[in-house]
């Protein structure tokens, strides 16, 4: 069976935009679970995570969450790359970078990045 050229063409513009819009959207599924900053609130209570965002940190989706409803289900020492952090109410796993700064590593270790198994 053979194709004309202009049904060939129509062909490939469809199969590029479909190629393009996936592979943009996975992009921005991944900057939206991707943490790019963990903040922990005066007193030890709360903790903000900030996501990464395509058009900036201006534009950041910011989950503000009771310290308790934060989980690491990976220990830190058993992660090569990345931590995946859990937050009650989503879905979804947040990934935080272990190639990234960490100012204060111990008080990071016995907040966030404290291992909790799963329930």
């Amino acid at each position: 069976m053979m194709l004309s050229p202009k049904v060939w063409r129509n062909v490939m513009i469809v199969l590029c935009l479909v190629a393009g819009g996936a592979s943009a959207g996975l992009g921005f599924l991944y900057c939206r679970q991707s943490v790019g900053r963990v903040i922990l609130h005066k007193g030890g209570g709360k903790v903000t995570l900030t996501m990464q965002s395509p058009w900036g940190l201006d534009q950041a989706r910011r989950i503000t969450a009771p310290l308790a409803q934060v989980a690491c289900h990976t220990p830190p020492q058993d992660s090569q790359s990345f931590l995946a952090l859990q937050v009650k109410d989503h879905s979804f796993y947040f990934r935080l970078s272990k190639k990234g700064t960490f100012h204060n590593p111990k008080l990071f270790d016995i907040t966030v990045g404290a291992y909790k198994p799963r329930q």
